[in-house]
């Protein structure tokens, strides 16, 4: 249904427009990329461009085009253009030579009142979910309603309404464009709305992003923390059991789960090994870093920390042993050197198991040539024999 504009309600609309490019060419740092890495494994890389905001303000330039009214441009003249004309053109939408429905999205009013929430940045602690769209999930409800896009971030206003900045992917480079902006309002049937948008399609969220202007020459980034992570698993969680859609944040857990493991790992191996000093200490040993190295689970706990309490520890245990042999130098000095001469010696091996494959293969060169020279002086005989016959035979 064609919805139809006052005078006054189309001069507001065109003072919206006017007043949101404005704010756009004021606050925005155009030439903003935004790379948001997501708790199911995508990565999404995404700008908004000057050309693609008449998109999210709900204007149709293309049908100015088409009717002849705007000569063919980028976006963003025929925006600055239809600006500076647009109040005069209110008699060809009033006189239905224009048609508002064609020009105006039906949700105008409210494209433009979120349109400066849309070009804030999307750090992540201020994104309430992200919906990897697939709209061939919706065919069978027929539950669609205009939502094309690949991949929708859901942000929460204070008020509770729910805004959408859609994006729609440009290549196999993880590259999008925005596409639309869309707002659920708080009512009671925002849950029933968000239902039809959600049911079947994969919900997740932001975990980091990454910030580059390269026309400003600068970047920024920004994590989520474990405790952040949680509460977002629990908000996508309810999102999921009230709209039947499907959480998919598998990735960023098991990385922290992984990276706890590992932690936890590394924690037990530096215990075990400070229990082992703790025994070389009260048998008045010393406590061998050599030993360590050759456990690779031990050595990658091995910290320089760790390094200099053990050598310090056996450098005192050999100043107050009667027996050592030593006493001009300390043993860590001659341990270090040990290895040193350990790894020195590791790269002589390999150097002569080498050469030592070099000489095989020589060897196997040898043997080839050899037989092609017996091969070779089989055949000059044979050829010395039968060349004799036949002077043999001329003669008789």
């Amino acid at each position: 249904m064609e919805k139809i504009f006052t005078m006054g309600q189309y001069e507001e609309i065109i003072e919206k427009i006017s007043t949101s490019v404005e704010y756009y060419n004021k606050v925005y740092q155009n030439g903003n990329i935004y790379t948001l890495y997501l708790a199911n494994g995508d990565k999404i890389r995404y700008s908004i461009d000057k050309n693609k905001i008449a998109h999210l303000l709900g204007v149709n330039l293309d049908y100015l085009v088409n009717c002849g009214i705007l000569r063919k441009g980028n976006s963003k003249e025929l925006l600055d253009k239809f600006i500076r004309d647009g109040f005069s053109m209110y008699s060809k939408f009033n006189s239905q030579i224009l048609n508002f429905s064609n020009f105006f999205s039906y949700h105008i009013e409210d494209k433009l009142d979120v349109f400066k929430e849309q070009l804030k940045i999307p750090y992540p602690n201020n994104i309430y979910f992200i919906c990897k769209y697939d709209k061939t999930k919706n065919y069978d409800t027929g539950e669609i309603d205009g939502y094309t896009a690949d991949y929708y971030i859901v942000r929460k206003l204070r008020n509770e309404d729910l805004i959408l900045l859609g994006l729609v992917k440009n290549d196999n480079n993880n590259n999008y464009s925005v596409q639309t902006s869309r707002v659920i309002k708080k009512s009671p049937e925002q849950l029933e709305e968000l239902t039809k948008f959600l049911s079947k399609q994969e919900v997740t969220y932001a975990t980091n992003l990454y910030l580059e202007n390269y026309d400003r020459e600068i970047s920024t980034q920004q994590n989520l923390f474990l405790d952040e992570k949680r509460e977002y698993l629990e908000t996508i969680v309810n999102i999921c059991k009230k709209t039947g859609a499907k959480p998919n944040t598998t990735k960023a857990h098991l990385y922290d789960i992984n990276g706890y493991v590992n932690i936890k790992n590394k924690i037990n191996n530096k215990k075990l090994i400070l229990s082992q000093l703790t025994d070389a200490l009260n048998q008045n040993n010393v406590f061998a870093i050599s030993d360590i190295l050759l456990d690779e689970d031990l050595s990658s706990s091995l910290d320089e920390e760790t390094k200099e309490l053990v050598k310090k520890c056996n450098d005192l245990i050999c100043s107050f042993n009667p027996d050592s042999s030593n006493s001009n130098q300390s043993y860590s000095k001659l341990e270090e050197e040990k290895i040193k001469l350990e790894e020195q010696n590791k790269d002589y091996d390999e150097k002569i198991k080498k050469l030592e494959e070099e000489n095989k293969k020589l060897q196997q060169q040898r043997e080839e040539l050899l037989q092609y020279k017996q091969a070779y002086e089989e055949f000059t005989s044979k050829i010395y024999e039968l060349t004799e016959k036949e002077k043999n035979r001329e003669i008789k």
